[in-house]
């Protein structure tokens, strides 16, 4: 196993990877865990899991990891930790999931190796794009109120109301798992009015008004 300091050496942005290559090393962040979910179709029964992955340019990629690599890997990787990943395989993204992706998904092979890494993960170089509703200067001194979980299944949903500072107002609908997952985790922050940050976020006019949907990440 190379050390540390080689594996950071050989370390390429996400942006370079090619589809289908198997050999190389990236540092990501694990920016996200779904709920395991089991799902039943013509090919089968079982368990799936996703991870949403980023890397220091603020390149994010996803793996959707299903049965025993579901079983193998679920304890290992946590919420805000970074780890090196060396020669999984690099494939398409799967059509019948939403991918921040759209070019490549990480698939696990039996000979892929992970490495926690337990240097400071940069964030500098974020590439995200973020804007406020004026620009990012609005901001501040904003406010944050989030509803109760609705629906069941698929269709649940949360909605979260945000501000700036003059109260102009939108509202975030975080659905599925988002609404468990971040919805809960928003919900801990609501008397703390803190500054937020959405992004892979679409926008759509609900009743007149407009909404941004996050099916993807918070």
């Amino acid at each position: 196993m190379a050390s540390l300091e080689e594996l950071e050496n050989q370390c390429l942005p996400i942006s370079k990877l090619k589809k289908y290559a198997t050999e190389w090393v990236i540092k990501v962040l694990v920016i996200r865990r779904s709920l395991t979910k089991e799902y039943k179709n013509a090919n089968g029964q079982g368990i799936h899991w996703q991870l949403i992955l980023v890397d220091e340019e603020g390149t994010k990629i996803q793996t959707n990891l299903f049965n025993k690599d579901v079983h193998a890997w679920n304890k290992f990787f946590q919420l805000n930790q970074s780890y090196y990943i060396i020669n999984g395989k690099l494939n398409g993204a799967k059509p019948n999931f939403l991918s921040v992706q759209k070019d490549l998904e990480l698939t696990f092979m039996n000979n892929i190796e992970v490495v926690e890494d337990k240097s400071q993960f940069k964030t500098e170089q974020f590439l995200n794009g973020f804007v406020s509703f004026d620009e990012a200067e609005k901001i501040t001194n904003g406010s944050l109120f989030v509803k109760a979980l609705t629906g069941e299944g698929r269709s649940i949903k949360r909605e979260v109301i945000v501000t700036n500072e003059r109260y102009d107002r939108k509202v975030m609908t975080l659905w599925g798992d988002f609404a468990e997952i971040e919805g809960q985790m928003l919900q801990s922050l609501e008397s703390d009015k803190p500054v937020l940050a959405f992004c892979d976020v679409k926008s759509s006019i609900y009743q007149g008004l407009e909404d941004p949907d996050t099916p993807m990440q918070a």
